[in-house]
């Protein structure tokens, strides 16, 4: 299997790699707990590899004058899934058919540009999280299959997985690591579908996956075991509704053994329906949330806005409050 995510740490390029049996641990300390920057994500429309390694080369650029935040993660959403030919990839946001492989050499090319134009600067470090979405139900709106689903979990993962390895032979791997990522939204498909991709990832990954979705509907607001009611995704206007609670969302984000939470925080609900998720997890014995950070979107909310949102919502209740929260990021089109 090689080695999989503890859930006090997080795995990858950031800071030193320690190796306890199967497991290979990131041992750094995170920053001191104040607001880190962020850098700029991106919801992608191509795979060329001398666009993603300019991509990189910028941000290394910027980071090789010192510039904070030196230890970031960047988001490349390549958008929905997609099955064609028996081969997994994505519709990306030029409405092109991406395959995993042309996704992975794209993914490379980004950590090359970056690993390039840091030059002498080698503290500095960048986790790129390599995102798809849940849109049309992980696309079984659109004909695949839950078994399809399952294959397409295990095909991101093994994508991943890939990437990682060609990033270490290329002797990139000190400043750069790829992990998984998926934009899980409420609105786009069924919690029972978003579980078992989840848990199809899991089932063959060897690096974490980022929840970057939302908890729209979810209640912002008391103190109870019983899991609350959030939104709904519907496929067809509202004659079926497949209502979401606090746990799936929970363990999209968290429970599962792969998963981290950066969840989209462009209003102050958002963060207050992630707390809650948070405060229902330690209402029955499960561990809170340890958000790895967030992503404001171009929506007028800026990434400090959502950062210190969440810090303040958590930190409203001793059980939910943060001792660090890593990451800032937003999101936009490329």
């Amino acid at each position: 299997m090689g080695f999989r995510p503890l859930r006090a740490v997080a795995i990858g390029a950031i800071g030193a790699i320690a190796t306890v049996g199967m497991l290979s641990v990131d041992v750094s300390v995170a920053a001191a707990f104040s607001y880190p920057g962020y850098v700029t994500s991106y919801y992608m429309n191509t795979v060329s590899t001398a666009t993603l390694y300019d991509m990189g080369c910028t941000l290394g650029t910027a980071r090789y004058g010192g510039s904070a935040p030196q230890d970031a993660v960047v988001f490349l959403d390549f958008g929905q899934a997609q099955l064609r030919n028996g081969v997994y990839g994505t519709w990306d946001y030029s409405g092109s058919y991406r395959t995993v492989t042309q996704i992975r050499s794209a993914v490379v090319a980004y950590a090359h540009g970056f690993y390039h134009c840091t030059w002498s600067n080698t503290s500095a470090r960048v986790s790129i999280a390599v995102g798809t979405n849940n849109y049309a139900d992980f696309c079984e709106k659109c004909g695949m299959t839950d078994s399809e689903v399952v294959g397409f979990g295990n095909a991101w993962a093994n994508m991943v997985d890939a990437t990682n390895t060609d990033i270490l032979n290329a002797g990139y791997a000190s400043q750069a690591s790829a992990f998984g990522a998926a934009d899980i939204e409420v609105g786009w498909g069924r919690p029972t579908i978003a579980r078992s991709w989840v848990t199809a990832y899991d089932a063959v990954n060897e690096w974490a996956l980022y929840d970057f979705g939302d908890a729209g509907g979810c209640p912002r607001s008391g103190s109870t075991k019983t899991a609350g009611t959030c939104g709904y995704y519907t496929p067809d206007n509202g004659v079926h509704k497949y209502y979401w609670k606090q746990n799936d969302l929970y363990f999209v984000s968290w429970q599962s053994p792969s998963a981290l939470a950066l969840p989209e925080i462009y209003t102050d609900a958002l963060a207050q329906e992630w707390q809650q998720i948070s405060k229902w997890a330690t209402l029955n014995s499960l561990s809170k949330i340890s958000f790895q950070g967030v992503m404001a979107t171009t929506s007028g909310y800026t990434p400090s806005q959502a950062w210190t949102d969440l810090v303040n919502r958590c930190a409203a209740d001793s059980a939910t409050a943060l001792s660090s929260l890593r990451f800032a990021t937003m999101i936009q089109y490329h």
